[in-house]
């Protein structure tokens, strides 16, 4: 029987790199606190490329002091064992020490600590999910431990392919990491630079600007409010019981059959007007634009037809678009860099011309875009690769599905910002996968990303009024407040449920409009340095015991 060869250690001016067989690991450390590992087959290392860490940020190097079995920096000891004969390319293990704990993943549902789970990132359309439904519609590969002997860490996973956490449910005591569609490529991150969840891989211009005093206030939402009618007579009613409002969503149902940038002639004549009346009331209105474009055959559509002729749309290997996801006649963006924004950037002025400058914009994306053909995810190029172009390999579709909701929220910034770049645009996603920052999220569980939006009352059914009084009094603490509850389900106004709930949301809302200062102070805080506004006590505190429990 041959003997497996033994590992082979070479030390590098900022790590080292160990190979065994055809199988090779390189950690280099990019500061004194912050590692990167990445896994290699027979030599070829993948191409250098991410859609959530920006270029400049891989390349940085540290200095280190080597040692026989591993380096040094100012901050870390590193030991590197040798590799066992089983270790592979797309996945990794290690045991999990006793006593340590694991939060984060974005918004998984399950408990809070994920020890003893197992979690899929793969970005899917699940309306009405539960407890244990996963995966749902965000994919954010980063955890943090505390309570272990390492201390406080953070670990991140940049993939944007299916990939997997098992925090030891399979194999108990072993935590176990992989990308089927590989490779691995995994960031460690030390100490304090993990409370924030990876600003140490982000930097200041990807944190966002921060928020306009008009994104921190309550926002009342609905799918939909069907009429201008309905909603004036909601605005109305929401000054007589005195609660303060910022914001009316509109969702989707005040466009033309559901058009991006249309509005409907019949329930909603004057929407420019609407929107004058409700801002000198102190309320902006708000409203959807979802990634598919639809077409129509007479007349057309603009943003359907401009997106056709400039060839922005994705299309199967037969070269016809890629419309199945959203049924016949829709057009779905391929959200590269540059050209969309700029669509983007037109359909808004488009809307604008017609009056409705003071329409605030809401651009979501459910994110499962599986039925496009592997042809054209292929030509879906991250904005931080290396030197080299991606391959067109056989696997691309995976390569883009989960980044596809990340992209289109950043182009429709980036057109927003194009469009007038003095502006704060409020752009809000479902779906995304790490690299978010600059925009929010909305969905039921707000820990874990840097501005989040509960969704106040939930979409799929309603709750109990005890239920939705609490939701609201946690709700104003939260980056964002806002109420939203889907057609044909229990109404989610603050007075629905008699005057004893109303007197109580409405003292909630208050309290938050009394914290307005301090709100606004942690996001511009967030805006410099990249921390979450919401983030659990246990990444601040590690070392308090109760906290930990």
């Amino acid at each position: 029987m041959a003997t497996p060869a033994a590992a082979q250690v070479r030390a590098l001016d900022n790590g080292v790199e160990v190979t065994r067989g055809g199988m090779a690991v390189r950690v280099t450390a990019l500061s004194a606190s912050v590692l990167r590992v990445r896994m290699a087959r027979d030599g070829q290392w993948p191409e250098d490329a991410s859609w959530a860490v920006p270029a400049e940020v891989r390349t940085r190097s540290t200095k280190v002091r080597a040692r026989g079995d591993g380096f040094d920096t100012d901050a870390l000891t590193v030991k590197v064992e040798p590799l066992p004969p089983c270790v592979s390319p797309s996945s990794c293990r290690s045991r999990l020490p006793v006593g340590e704990r694991y939060f984060g993943l974005g918004d998984k549902t399950g408990p809070f600590d994920r020890r003893g789970a197992s979690y899929v990132h793969w970005n899917t359309d699940t309306f009405g999910y539960g407890r244990e439904t996963d995966p749902t519609y965000k994919s954010i590969p980063f955890y943090v431990t505390t309570g272990g002997g390492f201390g406080s860490y953070g670990l991140f996973l940049d993939n944007p392919t299916r990939s997997w956490f098992d925090f030891g449910h399979r194999s108990d005591g072993k935590l176990k990491i992989g990308a089927p569609d590989g490779p691995v490529d995994y960031y460690l991150i030390a100490r304090a630079d993990a409370v924030g969840g990876g600003p140490a891989l982000s930097r200041p211009d990807r944190h966002g600007a921060a928020d306009r005093a008009v994104g921190l206030g309550y926002q009342q939402s609905r799918y939909s409010y069907m009429s201008d009618t309905e909603v004036r007579d909601l605005a109305a009613r929401l000054r007589k019981e005195r609660i303060p409002t910022d914001v009316i969503w509109l969702d989707i149902d005040f466009q033309d059959r559901n058009r991006p940038f249309t509005t409907n002639p019949k329930t909603f004549p004057d929407l420019p007007r609407l929107a004058r009346d409700l801002k000198s009331d102190g309320i902006r209105a708000g409203g959807d634009h979802r990634p598919a474009y639809r077409a129509r055959a007479e007349p057309g559509h603009a943003p359907f037809d401009s997106g056709a002729a400039g060839n922005h749309f994705l299309r199967t290997a037969k070269g016809a678009p890629m419309s199945r996801r959203y049924g016949r006649g829709f057009g779905i963006p391929r959200f590269h860099p540059g050209s969309v924004a700029r669509v983007v950037g037109r359909a808004v002025q488009g809307l604008r011309a017609r009056g409705n400058r003071r329409l605030l914009e809401r651009h979501e994306r459910a994110g499962d875009l599986r039925d496009a053909e592997q042809d054209d995810a292929a030509r879906h190029r991250p904005p931080h690769r290396g030197r080299r172009l991606l391959q067109r390999v056989r696997r691309a579709m995976p390569k883009s599905t989960m980044s596809m909701a990340c992209r289109t929220a950043a182009r429709r910034f980036e057109g927003l910002k194009k469009l007038d770049p003095a502006a704060r645009p409020f752009v809000m996603t479902r779906a995304t996968y790490a690299g978010v920052s600059a925009t929010r999220s909305w969905s039921s569980r707000p820990v874990g990303l840097f501005r989040t939006a509960p969704r106040i009352s939930r979409v799929h059914g309603g709750p109990s009024p005890e239920l939705l009084t609490r939701w609201m009094q946690i709700g104003a603490f939260t980056p964002v407040m806002r109420v939203h509850a889907a057609v044909n389900t229990p109404r989610s106004e603050p007075w629905v449920d008699g005057p004893e709930h109303l007197a109580l949301r409405r003292a909630a809302i208050e309290e938050r409009y009394r914290l307005f200062p301090y709100l606004y102070a942690v996001a511009e805080q967030q805006a410099r340095s990249g921390d979450p506004i919401m983030r659990p006590s246990s990444t601040t505190m590690p070392r308090r015991a109760a906290i930990r429990r």
